[in-house]
């Protein structure tokens, strides 16, 4: 293909990109608002449950591991909102007898009636009974959300397998789940960082949802650039002109948990209806007959299923036997070293 006809191609494609743009999806705002509710209140017991096994056992068994130049990053310091740490007020608090301002001996006074007459007398400040006159406290935290805290806790302190890309250490979701195989002999790591990528999907289902927040329309749009990719796919942005995002990585489906089901939110308008339409193996076919693979030209036109085979040949296991989850690792491969893959990342 010339690249006079690759330009056509693609500036015939942008009055259907910006129809697509101008329609948008239509969100069920009513559904989309109960999960993200739903995902918050389940962060918040399991945070928090993060947090105290991390300072408790964690950080207290091996705090001897922690450099002393990274200890502020688990200390949270908390000042007495009534006296603020005043060294005077904290120990004689006006604003808890009742003052808005130290007041002057004056506008302290009283006057006391007793059984022998009445008395001059002053306003007692005593020590400040919000804090019992502390000012300010330390208390060791743990953030959950915080990779530089997951880093070192992982890294340093439970002393696991540093991962790192490009040479930066990592804790993003594949490193966790890098780790998981690690944790054999360490099962507090092991629940450790379950909780932590459990976490980590809850925010990340959340923030799609976030994302997904309908204009006053209630259709949330995407401005699709068919050029956008490398490889001849589709890109998808936000545009600061309307309500917009992203809307080419939502989540797959969820069936297991429908609190993860992102896709759900999004529904036809009425009177419509959505329809999923799919080649079958088209990507392994034109990859096939480009590289001119006479073998898995054969094989597909036998009605072989392509990426169960490869599978299978990969584990050198009958194709019966492979279970979905090696069966969506392969399909996966297959696509992405079609589309160029390197080495690192497979």
């Amino acid at each position: 293909m010339t690249l006079r006809a690759i330009h056509d191609f693609e500036v015939a494609l942008l009055d259907p990109c910006l129809a697509m743009t101008e329609r948008g999806l239509r969100v069920d705002e009513t559904r989309r608002v109960s999960m993200l509710a739903e995902l918050r209140a389940a962060v918040e017991p399991l945070a928090r449950e993060i947090e105290v096994y991390v300072t408790q056992n964690v950080l207290a068994t091996h705090a001897d591991r922690l450099a002393p130049a990274k200890r502020h990053l688990f200390v949270k310091r908390l000042v007495c909102k009534c006296c603020r740490n005043g060294k005077a007020k904290r120990a004689a608090c006006w604003g808890c007898a009742g003052f808005a301002k130290k007041p002057t001996n004056k506008q302290r006074q009283i006057n006391i009636i007793t059984n022998i007459g009445e008395l001059l007398g002053y306003v007692e400040l005593l020590p400040c009974k919000l804090c019992a006159g502390v000012g300010a406290s330390e208390h060791t935290v743990f953030n959950p959300n915080s990779p530089n805290q997951i880093k070192i806790v992982l890294y340093e302190l439970l002393k696991l397998p540093v991962r790192t890309k490009d040479g930066k250490v990592r804790s993003d979701e594949e490193a966790l789940k890098s780790l998981l195989s690690e944790c054999a002999t360490k099962p507090a790591a092991l629940v450790l960082i379950q909780q932590l990528l459990r976490v980590g999907k809850l925010e990340t289902i959340a923030s799609f949802l976030e994302r997904i927040a309908p204009g006053e329309d209630g259709k949330i749009r995407s401005v699709y650039n068919p050029a956008g990719t490398e490889t001849g796919r589709f890109s998808s942005s936000e545009t600061f002109l309307v309500r917009s995002t992203n809307l080419n990585n939502l989540p797959k489906r969820e069936v297991t948990e429908p609190m993860f089901d992102v896709r759900a939110c999004i529904i036809p308008d009425p009177g419509c209806v959505f329809v999923e339409a799919d080649f079958s193996g088209a990507e392994a076919w034109i990859t096939a007959a480009c590289s001119k693979d006479t073998k898995l030209l054969d094989l597909l036109r036998s009605g072989a299923k392509i990426h169960r085979w490869t599978a299978a040949h990969a584990l050198s296991k009958p194709e019966s036997a492979v279970t979905e989850q090696e069966y969506a690792l392969y399909k996966t491969a297959r696509h992405a070293l079609n589309y160029g893959m390197q080495w690192a990342t497979f």
